[in-house]
C-alpha cells in the first residue's frame, strides 16, 4: 500500500476540489494529524456543498464513478476471487453512501444518517457489520503487511 501526501494552500484544495470528485472525497475524509484545527476547519468551509460540488452534482459524478467501478468489474460480485474493495457490493459502496450522505446532510456518522430519515435502523443494523467485515477482510491485511517468507529452493 502506498500512502500519499501532498502540501496545499486553501486556494489550491478548492481549486483542486473542484476539478475532480475524487479530490473533493478524500478532502471530505481529511483528519487533522498535527497543526491548527482552525486551518482545518477553513478548508472544509471553503470546500462546503454550498461553495463547491453540491449535493446533487456530487450524487451524480459519484453515481457514475460507482458505474464505472462497477463495469471494471464485470458488473458482479460473483467472482472467485472478488475484489473486497472495489467491486459491486464491496467497501467502496458501503463507502459511498456515508460520502453522499456527509455531502448533502453533514453528517459524519452512520446514525446520524438514520437520524436524517436516509435509511432506517434495521438497515444500519445490516450495514455496520458488513462493512467491519468489509473492512476486516479488505483493509487489515494492507496495514498488517509483511513481507512474505520465500519457501526454501528445491
Amino acid at each position: 500500500m502506498e500512502i500519499g501526501h501532498s502540501v496545499r494552500s486553501l486556494s489550491d484544495c478548492e481549486r483542486e476540489a473542484e476539478a475532480d470528485v475524487t479530490v473533493i472525497t478524500n478532502l471530505l475524509e481529511s483528519r487533522l494529524i498535527a497543526g491548527p484545527e482552525s486551518l482545518r476547519e477553513a478548508m472544509r468551509e471553503r470546500l462546503s456543498a454550498e461553495h463547491i460540488w453540491p449535493a446533487d452534482r456530487f450524487f451524480e459524478a459519484k453515481w457514475q464513478e460507482q458505474i464505472a467501478r462497477h463495469y471494471r468489474y464485470n458488473n458482479s460480485e460473483y467472482h472467485l476471487e472478488p475484489n473486497l474493495k472495489s467491486s459491486p457490493g464491496g467497501l467502496r459502496d458501503i463507502q459511498m453512501i456515508g460520502w453522499v450522505a456527509k455531502r448533502h446532510f453533514g453528517t459524519e456518522h452512520y446514525t446520524d444518517i438514520v437520524a436524517n430519515g436516509f435509511m432506517n435502523d434495521a438497515e444500519l443494523r445490516i450495514l455496520e457489520p458488513g462493512a467491519g467485515l468489509l473492512v476486516a477482510g479488505a483493509l487489515c491485511p494492507a496495514h498488517d503487511y509483511r513481507p512474505r517468507r520465500r519457501p526454501p529452493a528445491v
